[in-house]
């Protein structure tokens, strides 16, 4: 249920940040959606032994980290040239991947 529930949010959080980006840039969305993923992992740390909280703070984290995910080639667009562009945007998708498989590797370890 909780995967399901997980990616509904992750599919509407991406389409909300898809127009909020175009409406106001990422300098304005993406420090909002970085600051919510900090929220969730802070809460879920502080709040272990609480399903619910974890639900909810999961939930915070999976739809603002793939809304950061929609804004990266906005950045990446802004932060780039025209010839640097295709190398920054593969870097930051290889990035993301590591990110990814890291955690799924780890994640069970400790």
């Amino acid at each position: 249920l909780y995967t399901g529930v997980s990616l509904v949010i992750s599919a509407l959080s991406q389409l909300a940040m898809g127009r909020l980006v175009d409406r106001w840039g990422p300098r304005r969305t993406v420090p909002v959606a970085v600051f919510l993923v900090a929220i969730a992992a802070l809460g879920k740390g502080l709040f272990v032994g609480s399903v619910p909280a974890l639900w909810g703070f999961g939930l915070l984290g999976a739809g603002a980290a793939w809304s950061v995910s929609v804004a990266m080639t906005t950045v990446v667009r802004s932060l780039s040239d025209d010839s640097s562009r295709d190398s920054l945007l593969g870097l930051t998708h290889l990035a993301w991947s590591v990110g990814f498989l890291g955690g799924t590797l780890l994640g069970g370890w400790g």
